[in-house]
């Protein structure tokens, strides 16, 4: 019965805070972002995942870092708490978000293993390399240009797409991509997925939305600072002729990856317009600060939890936590 309480505390209390301050996240990110409209398209998408993952480091912070020691620490062997319906029905979501999202991450890794390796099957490698990243042309009916992976991504590109576009074209395509591996932007989707998976309920759509359209201008920004204001004409030209082509095409890639065109995005005229903004001056693009943001904030969450833990013990905090928490689980008896 000890570790049933303690299990069921930690999944219930998870749950609940994370819910709670995902739903505070979603309701603040509206004056948020409206106070970001003006901001640069890569500090909007850090605030957008920011706003995104907080809940979930500072709900699992709490629990883990808090409530699991106090429970550890100040628990009698024989609870006096009773496992109830509703305490159960509490702990299943929550169970239900925590299975379901390693299901889908599991399940997604080998979808994306599996067609990595399909294409690579069916491709050529080129001589590009971008980002420690192979460039391999592949034949598809649809007009890929996407990195695919996280540790060791891989950039496929349609050979229509190379046959087709201009060798100016094809080095911004390239650079965008190049800004996606960059900034991580693969592994931030699986983050977001993760994350969107543990509230179980749909909240914080808009700020997924948001990150996804904000997180593609940014690597248009990151093209265009490696190419300078030719470049943005290159990309505008590119996307333009990238996207008469999938308007061609009924085929369909079901698959996460960060892609030069993405439904998900921004869409292709307000991107063009912003690049040819770019290129006439009137939007100024700032060189993009090489830095390790994704490893920033791992590595803030774990010291955080640390930090937490002991200051906690010192102050004798965690009792004050464990008379909480069983306040917390009466409510559910």
């Amino acid at each position: 019965m000890f570790f049933l309480i303690g299990i069921s505390l930690l999944l219930a209390l998870f749950l609940t805070v994370n819910l709670a301050l995902s739903v505070a996240s979603a309701i603040l990110w509206r004056p948020a972002r409206h106070l970001l409209r003006s901001a640069e398209p890569r500090n909007l998408a850090r605030s957008a995942f920011a706003f995104r993952i907080m809940p979930t480091i500072i709900a699992a912070t709490f629990t883990f870092g808090l409530v699991m020691p106090a429970f550890l620490l100040f628990e009698p062997e024989t609870p006096a708490e009773t496992f109830g319906w509703r305490l159960g029905s509490v702990v299943a979501l929550s169970a239900v978000g925590v299975v379901a999202a390693c299901v889908r991450l599991v399940q997604s890794h080998n979808r994306t293993a599996e067609l990595r390796s399909r294409w690579i099957s069916g491709s050529t490698a080129t001589t590009r390399v971008i980002e420690n990243a192979r460039v391999y042309a592949l034949e598809h009916e649809f007009p890929v240009v996407a990195v695919v992976g996280v540790l060791r991504p891989k950039l496929f590109v349609a050979r229509q797409i190379l046959d087709t576009l201009e060798e100016g074209e094809i080095a911004a395509a390239l650079n965008h991509e190049r800004g996606h591996i960059a900034a991580g932007d693969n592994l931030k989707r699986s983050v977001l997925r993760v994350c969107r998976d543990l509230v179980i309920f749909p909240v914080g759509r808009q700020i997924d939305t948001d990150w996804a359209k904000a997180a593609e201008l940014a690597a248009d920004d990151f093209a265009v600072a490696e190419g300078g204001r030719l470049a943005a004409i290159d990309l505008a030209s590119a996307l333009l002729k990238i996207g008469k082509i999938a308007a061609r095409t009924t085929g369909r890639i079901n698959l996460e990856a960060a892609y030069l065109i993405s439904p998900e995005a921004a869409s292709i005229a307000s991107r063009v317009q912003r690049l040819l903004d770019i290129a006439e001056g009137n939007v100024v693009i700032r060189p993009v600060p090489q830095a390790a943001g994704t490893a920033l904030i791992a590595t803030g969450a774990a010291v955080l939890i640390m930090v937490i833990a002991a200051t906690a013990a010192h102050l004798g905090l965690l009792a004050v936590v464990h008379d909480t928490s069983e306040a917390f689980l009466r409510v559910f008896e």
